[in-house]
């Protein structure tokens, strides 16, 4: 099944909400383009996680995305420490990450972003020359693959690691997934990783 970054980031926050809630986890949402567009507190209680599934269903009406005020609007809000999943593809300014995420941290919320993004995005495997549309200015650009390709992956992995050093510096865990694989077994993995790091944590508070 092929999916756009929107219906996997959905169709991941969808599966962790329905584990959550089946282990009595207090789960809530927040979906946000441009700005906040739902914002459900967390709760458990009866018919809880099915509103959650149907604002799931709904679309953005926009298409930029700020992730600068749904992560302060968290910290602001939730009244009891917690754990937020923050879904996005993270192509955001690094000044402007470090400084959200670490306002989110400061707050005491332990965070976790799952990197959502298309596989072309990584690899930038285009054979021939294209119109790229973007999709948050709505402007249009003519590019050569093979002439940009080199600086593009160039620009791609100073910005990935930039987030991962700013993530590591505020204890973030960061799981980066493209769309392109079985959300399953992605999931699977990304549970496995942290369970290995709370044995990790775990046996070095016990040191």
């Amino acid at each position: 099944m092929s999916y756009s970054k929107a219906e996997y980031a959905k169709t991941v926050a969808a599966t962790i909400a329905y584990f959550l809630t089946l282990q009595r986890d207090a789960v809530g949402l927040i979906t946000f383009d441009q700005k906040i567009r739902e914002s459900v507190p967390a709760r458990y209680r009866t018919g809880h996680l099915h509103r959650l599934m149907m604002l799931l269903e709904h679309e953005l009406a926009g298409t930029a995305t700020d992730l600068g005020l749904p992560l302060e609007q968290v910290a602001r809000t939730a009244r009891k420490r917690g754990v937020v999943v923050l879904l996005s593809d993270m192509l955001a300014p690094i000044e402007t990450l470090e400084t959200k995420l670490g306002y989110l941290r400061s707050q005491g919320h332990e965070v976790v972003v799952i990197r959502t993004l298309d596989p072309v995005e990584v690899s930038f495997q285009f054979a021939e020359e294209s119109m790229f549309f973007d999709l948050e200015s709505g402007s249009e650009l003519y590019v050569d693959p093979q002439a940009a390709r080199a600086g593009y992956l160039e620009r791609f992995e100073t910005h990935a690691k930039s987030l991962a050093r700013v993530c590591s510096g505020l204890g973030i865990d960061v799981y980066q997934l493209t769309t392109d694989q079985p959300i399953d077994l992605a999931l699977f993995d990304l549970l496995n990783s942290r369970m290995r790091r709370g044995r990790q944590v775990a046996r070095r508070k016990r040191v």
